[in-house]
C-alpha cells in the first residue's frame, strides 16, 4: 500500500475497526447520539477496508480471515443498531463475501460471520438489497466446512427460504439462495 503513496498498512485499517466495534459492544443501549456517533465510526472504519481492500496485496490469503472476522464482526453489530441504511449493510455483506471468498481454506471458523449475517438479515430482511447480499454472502461462506456446520445448527436454509418467499419476484435472491443450498 505504501507504494500508492498511503501511509495505512493492513494492521491499521483492521485495528481502527476492531476500536470501533468495542465502543458499540461497550454501549449499554441502542439508541441516542453516543450510538450513533459509534455506528457512525465503525460505519466509517468499515467502508475504508471495504475501499482498500481492491488495491493489490493490501488484503491477502494471509490476512483475509482476519479482515473477515473482523468486518463480520461490524457488520453484526451496526446490523444490529438498526442505525444503518439497507446500502450500508448491503456494501459490509459484500465485503464479506469478498473476504471468505479470498481467505487461505480452512483459515478461520466462520461460525461467527454466519451467526452475524443471519441477524443482520433479521434486522432488514424486509429489504431486497440486504437480503440478496446476505445469501450471496451465506452462498460464498458456504465453502467453508465450519460455516455449513453453523448454518445447518442455526437454520439458515429454512431462514433463507423463508426470505426467499418474501423477495419471491427477485431472481438474483432465488439464484442466491439456490447457490447457498
Amino acid at each position: 500500500m505504501r507504494a500508492f503513496g498511503t501511509k495505512k498498512d493492513a494492521g491499521e485499517l483492521t485495528s481502527r475497526l476492531a476500536s470501533a466495534c468495542q465502543v458499540l459492544e461497550t454501549l449499554d443501549e441502542f439508541g441516542g447520539q453516543k450510538m450513533r456517533n459509534a455506528v457512525d465510526a465503525a460505519l466509517a472504519a468499515l467502508e475504508e477496508v471495504g475501499n482498500y481492500m481492491v488495491v493489490d496485496g493490501v488484503v491477502t490469503k494471509a490476512n483475509a480471515a482476519t479482515f473477515l472476522q473482523t468486518v463480520s464482526n461490524a457488520v453484526g453489530l451496526v446490523g444490529e443498531s438498526e442505525l444503518a441504511t439497507p446500502d450500508q449493510i448491503s456494501s459490509g455483506l459484500k465485503c464479506m463475501s469478498r473476504l471468505a471468498a479470498l481467505a487461505e481454506p480452512g483459515s478461520i471458523n466462520l461460525r461467527d460471520a454466519v451467526e452475524a449475517t443471519l441477524d443482520t438479515l433479521a434486522a432488514y430482511e424486509d429489504d431486497q438489497v440486504v437480503a440478496e447480499a446476505a445469501a450471496e454472502c451465506m452462498g460464498q461462506m458456504a465453502r467453508e466446512k465450519s460455516a455449513v456446520e453453523a448454518m445447518v445448527e442455526l437454520g439458515v436454509v429454512s431462514e433463507l427460504t423463508r426470505i426467499s418467499r418474501k423477495h419471491a419476484g427477485s431472481n438474483r435472491m432465488q439464484d442466491a439462495v439456490q447457490a447457498c443450498v
